[in-house]
């Protein structure tokens, strides 16, 4: 294929009245942004024959061409064999539809500076025999450990992108925190910043149990604002242990963990989901206490 070679795709229902940069970054998924925003300056993705820019939203049979090979970027990372071995051994849970995996802390999901490895880059090693890339939903911190909703397919990707949109999806956390908190139940109704923009932000919480100055909480973010848990609790004078970012330092664990998740799928079936905690944390709360499975069968009656 020669390098005057043009590629051409016709926008299928999924993508109607979304963004060409949109359907770009999911169409390539190892494309940077600034490298679809760089082939769209320069005038080399037409749409029904005309230049199309960032914002440009697409209808049901429009016509993209590409006048420029797109080849996925080489990255400066080696990513070991191992690392997709281990990814594996993360799934929980795995349909036709989704894939979930209880990420350990310390793995970042996407890439960024210092990031050697991450599972964006990974993802093909989660194919199963499929034509079509896994794609990423949602984050959580690289610290953060827990719950990882993978789509199998463009539809699902989609459909779950605007269950989180519209907060259709439940999720609750599981984190240690500084301090004896004093309500048994409480809620966070603070704003976020996040590029010197105010967002509304809500967190709900229960204690779970309590000792030496520190306290074990179930918390449910109600909004998703990027550290929203993180920073909620820093605000209230009570950080998450080991965060360094919004509290300080210690030791080398973090005690966050993204433990219960529950959504109904396309087909209306509802979806629930326990991450089992890591064993630092089975640790730390071994003093308390506390039955995890009785947590667990709470959750599921809506008791917590």
């Amino acid at each position: 294929m020669s390098n005057n070679s043009i590629n051409e795709w016709t926008i299928e229902k999924e993508f109607d009245g979304l963004r060409v940069d949109y359907w770009l970054k999911k169409k390539f998924s190892n494309l940077s942004y600034p490298s679809i925003c760089k082939i769209i300056r320069k005038g080399q993705v037409r749409v029904n024959k005309k230049r199309a820019k960032n914002s440009l939203l697409l209808n049901t049979g429009d016509k993209i061409k590409i006048y420029k090979i797109i080849r996925q970027e080489k990255k400066n990372i080696k990513i070991k064999s191992e690392f997709n071995q281990y990814l594996r051994k993360w799934i929980i849970f795995k349909n036709k539809e989704l894939i979930v995996l209880n990420k350990p802390s310390g793995i970042a999901v996407q890439g960024g500076s210092n990031i050697k490895v991450n599972i964006d880059l990974s993802l093909d090693s989660l194919r199963f025999g499929s034509e079509e890339r896994p794609k990423l939903v949602h984050r959580i911190d690289k610290k953060t450990s827990g719950l990882l909703l993978i789509a199998r397919s463009l539809k699902c990707a989609k459909f779950l992108g605007e269950a989180f949109k519209q907060r259709k999806i439940k999720k609750k956390y599981l984190l240690i925190a500084k301090g004896l908190i004093k309500k048994k139940n409480g809620k966070i109704n603070m704003p976020i910043f996040t590029n010197k923009k105010e967002n509304d932000s809500i967190t709900t919480y229960t204690l779970i149990s309590q000792f030496k100055k520190t306290s074990l909480i179930l918390a449910s973010p109600l909004t998703g604002r990027k550290h929203q848990i993180r920073k909620h609790f820093s605000i209230i004078g009570h950080p998450i242990i080991g965060d360094e970012k919004f509290g300080t330092k210690d030791g080398n664990n973090f005690f966050l963990h993204s433990f219960y998740i529950e959504f109904e799928n396309e087909n209306k079936r509802l979806i629930k989901l326990f991450a089992p905690i890591p064993e630092y944390f089975k640790e730390k709360i071994s003093v308390m206490n506390v039955n995890i499975e009785k947590i667990k069968e709470e959750i599921k009656k809506n008791i917590l």
